[in-house]
């Protein structure tokens, strides 16, 4: 399946849509659906802040319909109108998505549907970020929060590091072992003010494929999901992101269990026994066999082989001397 069908795979694109920052790479076009884009500022908002993104085309913008800093989402959809919402890279620069989803399944039809594409954080800049806990999730929605924390900001800028997905995939523990930013101070301060003063939008989450569904497992025990899982693509080899579409309606937990088994046999995990999220692997989460584990492996013989070889040839000069 292309990436295209995999997003819109559950979508009747016929019916009435909305796109989530589409900025030039819109999922859906406007002649392919009948779609709406919103954003969190307007066209102008966008070309400013993206004019020095080499991977943004500000002059060829889709015109954002909805600016959500100036309406409020509830106000410009009538309720139970949309048949789906696309949102690509959008939930994790979320401060608050526990009422995120509720909000979009106020606005979706009966059988409407929710196609997130999202970054996997084991193979981009988030790689050395922990992963998102769903207490988090929980704890965001409890405070309402509109925008990202100044703790969300400083975390997300210190441990930012450009990263190659392929290389990412062959060895990504070349990536923790590498040294992290670490701001005075005075800058953190700095960075700081400007969180609770003004909206500075970073990623406010982080997860894998498997910490995701159980994101999704756990919102769902606790009521605080109105969705079923209607499909689910892992991230595939040398990608740096994952699909998952939700159908609004009342949870499946047997299905998002099986999925959450299936994953976990290809990460060569065992299957699902305890209901604890952080099983997922900490900060490293779990890579695909031959991943972290080998790489270390590996790395740790290489290293040992070179120290074995350098003192060989200091007994052979001790001998000699």
């Amino acid at each position: 399946m292309t990436r295209f069908e995999k997003i819109t795979f559950s979508l009747n694109l016929s019916g009435q849509g909305l796109e989530f920052g589409p900025l030039n790479r819109p999922i859906i076009t406007k002649s392919v659906g009948n779609i709406r884009y919103a954003d969190h500022i307007s066209n102008e908002g966008l070309k400013k802040k993206y004019e020095n993104d080499p991977n943004v085309d500000v002059t060829n913008l889709c015109t954002v319909d909805i600016d959500l800093s100036r309406v409020e989402l509830s106000s410009a959809i009538p309720a139970a109108s949309l048949d789906y919402v696309v949102a690509s890279h959008v939930i994790e620069h979320v401060p608050d998505p526990v009422s995120w989803f509720k909000s979009i399944a106020n606005l979706l039809s009966k059988e409407g549907h929710l196609s997130l594409v999202i970054p996997d954080k084991r193979f981009c800049f988030d790689i050395r970020r922990p992963l998102t806990k769903t207490e988090d999730l929980l704890t965001a929605a409890k405070e309402l929060r509109i925008r990202p924390t100044a703790n969300q900001v400083v975390d997300y800028l210190e441990l930012l590091i450009p990263v190659s997905a392929r290389l990412a995939w062959a060895a990504p523990w070349f990536y923790h072992f590498r040294p992290r930013r670490k701001f005075n101070h005075e800058y953190r301060q700095q960075l700081t003010r400007r969180a609770e003063s003004e909206y500075v939008d970073v990623h406010c989450w982080a997860w894998s494929p498997l910490s995701f569904l159980w994101t999704i497992r756990t919102l769902s025990l606790s009521g605080n999901l109105p969705f079923s899982v209607s499909s689910f693509h892992p991230t595939e080899q040398n990608d740096i992101e994952f699909m998952i579409t939700l159908k609004k309606g009342d949870p499946d937990i047997g299905a998002i269990d099986r999925l959450i088994e299936t994953e976990r046999l290809s990460l060569g995990l065992p299957l699902l026994s305890i209901t604890d999220e952080a099983n997922d692997g900490g900060i490293f989460g779990k890579y695909p066999p031959g991943g972290l584990r080998k790489g270390l492996i590996s790395f740790t013989k290489n290293r040992a082989q070179k120290l074995w070889q350098r003192l060989a040839v200091l007994n052979s000069f001790s001998k000699i001397n």
